[in-house]
């Protein structure tokens, strides 16, 4: 049942982000394959999994993809005037 359930979601998992850009959700998908979700072996499995995917030079780039958006919104400011991105056109 879990070969069948992991094609499944794996198949969704392709058509929604390639494995080099998103790789949690595939870690996922093979650590529930090959442990299941009980058990000290799975927790320890996980454990593994999350610490090497933290260290991984994806994971530091969505890190900073986040704050550099974040940033973005704080420079933003709330007092401009509001613009609606499908009729706005270029001044010109």
């Amino acid at each position: 049942m879990r070969g069948f359930v992991k094609g499944r979601a794996g198949s969704t998992s392709r058509r929604q982000s390639s494995r080099d850009h998103y790789p949690a959700p595939y870690a996922m998908i093979d650590m529930w394959a090959r442990y299941g979700a009980k058990g000290r072996e799975s927790f320890e499995a996980e454990a593994r999994s999350i610490a090497q995917l933290f260290t991984t030079e994806t994971s530091r780039n969505l890190v900073r993809v986040f704050l550099l958006q974040d940033r973005l919104k704080s420079l933003g400011g709330k007092g401009g005037p509001e613009v609606n991105m499908y009729t706005w056109s270029a001044p010109g």
